[in-house]
């Protein structure tokens, strides 16, 4: 179970124009706020760094998001960052036990999804 994942974003790749500003009215104030909105796209998973007691994991990257037109258009968007979870060891190797009642072993490469 992934209880965080946390994300680093280069702020120079952002696409200005596609801030958007939206206002609400808050305890009788107006509150103005700026949006910009990106997509986590998860991949395999890539071990980055590793500790005695952790290991710092690559399970995807951020990028800006697009509109269908975009797409349509050939536009992919930029990719804005990755997104890292630490795990300890300790809980890693609990869950790594794939055998089966009755004492054979699932090659978890095989499964289809």
């Amino acid at each position: 179970m992934i209880e965080k994942i946390s994300f680093t974003m280069d702020v120079t790749k952002i696409n200005k124009d596609k801030i958007t500003e939206r206002s609400y009215e808050k305890e009788g104030q107006q509150v103005i706020v700026k949006d910009y909105k990106f997509d986590f796209v998860p991949t395999k998973e890539e071990l980055i760094k590793e500790g005695d007691t952790w290991n710092m994991v690559k399970v995807g990257f951020i990028a800006e998001s697009t509109t269908k037109e975009e797409r349509d258009g050939g536009y992919k968007g930029s990719i804005l960052g990755n997104g890292i979870v630490f795990r300890d060891k300790a809980v890693v190797q609990e869950n790594q036990d794939f055998s089966q009642p009755d004492g054979q072993t699932i090659d978890v490469d095989s499964i289809p999804f």
